[in-house]
């Protein structure tokens, strides 16, 4: 059965660089006589020049308006970036902020917001008492214009307003 939430955002801007540095989520149930938000997300953005090369996020209860016990915890890390046009580059911001947010398993996404595309993506739960990541490969192909136009099993196609 479906319930309705609500959600609460704090984006935060390095000021040395102006990239997102990172994102503060806070949720829980819209009903009638409920009050505040019951959990959280923190996620942390790190850079290798302007590519996204890892992200954390970390998510547990609220007690109030304290930050409660990490329950869950997952490390994203992008590497081998090429030197193309990523086809995110052509997307509003805002609808790359939003996708990543819909869902916790779009965390995985977020080298969206970089200039160029991964070629190799690793997966890490951190809760686990041995981390061991989960790594994922790709060869890319590229149009004429040097837009990626296949990787990681996608196909993108590009069309004219």
């Amino acid at each position: 059965m479906y319930k309705k939430t609500k959600s609460l955002y704090t984006l935060k801007y390095a000021t040395a660089t102006n990239k997102l540095d990172s994102i503060i989520m806070r949720n829980g149930p819209d009903a009638p006589g409920t009050v505040g938000f019951q959990d959280y997300s923190k996620t942390k953005y790190e850079y290798l020049g302007d590519n996204i090369s890892k992200v954390t996020r970390k998510y547990g209860p609220l007690n109030g308006s304290a930050f409660g016990s990490v329950l869950t915890a997952y490390s994203y890390e992008y590497t081998n970036y090429d030197d193309k046009i990523s086809p995110f580059t052509l997307i509003p911001f805002g609808y790359k902020i939003s996708r990543i947010l819909s869902t916790e398993r779009n965390d995985q996404e977020s080298s969206m917001l970089s200039p160029n595309s991964p070629k190799r993506l690793s997966i890490t739960d951190l809760m686990d008492p041995v981390p061991t990541p989960v790594i994922f490969s790709t060869d890319y192909n590229y149009d004429a214009q040097t837009y990626m136009t296949k990787g990681f099993g996608v196909n993108y196609i590009y069309k004219p307003l």
